[in-house]
């Protein structure tokens, strides 16, 4: 399968993070000698997950301190998002959902509007393609009223299809026909039998199908709505809706761009209104309030910091969609300040038996290109949610480990290190290095350890993930007794 290359600009904020503690950590690395480890232990945290640290350093983190061969760290990013929750259009990053002001009005809207150029400048017209589907993500819930396709599409087939569905099922499926088409302009406009919400975080995808399973529309020539240039789309930017990707065909992806033309689009009305014009008048407050809850979590974090000296802080904002990048820097961290054998990354609401781990870190070895964890074999890319990925160029990932942790020999990480600057962040931080190990160490070895993660078959495991504070704390103590 074909799909969109690596973002560039990814990639440049990926590496330009990283440039000054580096050198930093250069010039000290010249000025004393680097200690020797076995083990780097990195621990991926939120700033705000102080109870989540608290019970680490109370139960297996404990253990840890106890080796002194062994150096643990908590991943932390240095600022926060100074943006509130509410005002961002997802919860994994850091852009600020800009509200229009026309939201509030009782009207109907288009994602886009389509119609013939042919009086339109050429700089104005659709760029040639065939886009059969339309994915899109609900900021604010929306009621569709109406689906409207070109006429000319219904007119030169009889076995098309017009679906709206999601990763789990197709909400609605309705067959194009002259007899369902109500005559808009050059467009024809479909009706649904009823009205259809769609909740705020809701991502699918809007397409035409033929009914012939190996039928492409991209090679029907079925009208001359874009290759021939004689159609625009005019986009209709509304805030409500953010337009993700289009389908060119079957297995073929690309990010969505305002030149595209699409063969279908969806007549909507915002619903919840006066949620909107509440959510408006209450920004400035909210903005007030979070900026105070800042100050005293920047407080807070820096006493902790003070008082366990246990905390890593990256150059960056404190977001999902920067985990890989906590990654990568906690590989160049531990590379340029020690002379370690093993460097092993876990998550914050995972309890770590550290007697099975040391099983797994001895001395020998550590000069191959080897990794230990539960990993994930041919794995589809995701196109919607938390982890969807645009720019890899495949329908699935290498072989990629388990999100909870995973463990690396020292050969592997410096080869990661030194190639740094060509690798770009894909979806969640475990596919990106499942990405990265596979471009940069094609013959590093894949160990599956057999009771890595829980297992009906396993007493007990390496790995123990998404664990609540009080389960951390009530597992270890039964760990413990049973020593």
């Amino acid at each position: 399968m074909e799909r969109i290359s690596g973002s560039r600009q990814a990639a440049a904020v990926f590496s330009s993070a990283l440039i000054l503690p580096i050198i930093l950590h250069l010039l000290a690395r010249e000025e004393a000698k680097v200690p020797s480890k076995r083990l780097i232990l990195g621990v991926l945290s939120a700033r705000d997950h102080f109870s989540q640290r608290e019970a680490i350093r109370q139960t297996w983190g404990s253990a840890v301190r106890g080796l002194s061969d062994v150096e643990m760290k908590f991943v932390l990013g240095d600022q926060d998002c100074s943006i509130h929750p509410a005002d961002r259009i997802s919860p994994y990053g850091c852009d600020v959902w800009h509200l229009a002001q026309d939201l509030e009005k009782d009207e109907p809207k288009t994602f886009f509007k389509a119609h013939h150029a042919s009086e339109q400048k050429e700089s104005l017209r659709s760029v040639s393609g065939c886009f059969t589907g339309l994915g899109f993500r609900v900021l604010h819930p929306v009621i569709i009223e109406r689906f409207m396709v070109p006429r000319v599409v219904i007119k030169g087939s009889n076995n098309l299809i017009l679906k709206l569905s999601d990763p789990e099922e197709v909400h609605e499926e309705i067959r194009l026909s002259p007899s369902a088409c109500f005559e808009e302009g050059d467009l024809c406009s479909i009706k649904l039998p009823y009205h259809l919400k769609l909740p705020r975080g809701f991502e699918g995808e809007l397409s035409v199908v033929s009914e012939e399973e190996n039928e492409d529309l991209c090679e029907l020539n079925l009208h001359d709505f874009q290759n021939a240039g004689d159609w625009v789309c005019d986009w209709n930017n509304n805030s409500v809706i953010e337009y993700k990707f289009l389908r060119m065909k079957k297995n073929i992806l690309t990010k969505w761009h305002k030149s595209a033309c699409p063969l279908v689009s969806a007549k909507f009305t915002v619903a919840d209104r006066p949620f909107l014009t509440e959510h408006r008048q209450q920004q400035a407050q909210r903005t007030e309030a979070w900026m105070e809850h800042l100050a005293d979590l920047q407080a807070k974090v820096e006493e902790e910091q003070s008082h366990y000296q246990d905390l890593l802080l990256l150059p960056h904002l404190d977001v999902y969609t920067y985990l890989s990048l906590k990654v990568m820097f906690l590989l160049r961290w531990a590379t340029y300040n020690y002379n370690f054998s093993y460097v092993m990354k876990v998550d914050d609401d995972t309890l770590v038996n550290v007697s099975l781990l040391n099983l797994l870190v001895d001395d020998g070895g550590e000069e191959d290109h080897v990794w230990w964890s539960l990993f994930n074999h041919h794995h589809s890319v995701p196109f919607y949610g938390k982890w969807a990925d645009l720019t890899y160029p495949s329908l699935s990932y290498p072989t990629f480990p388990a999100g909870s942790g995973y463990l690396m020999t020292r050969s592997l990480v410096k080869s990661l290190v030194d190639a740094h600057n060509h690798l770009v962040p894909h979806g969640g931080e475990d596919v990106s290095m499942g990405i990265w190990v596979s471009s940069v160490c094609a013959g590093a070895r894949h160990i599956d350890v057999p009771c890595w993660l829980p297992h009906a078959h396993c007493p007990e495991s390496v790995l123990v993930p998404q664990l609540s504070v009080q389960q951390m704390v009530e597992m270890w103590q039964n760990l413990t007794h049973r020593m």
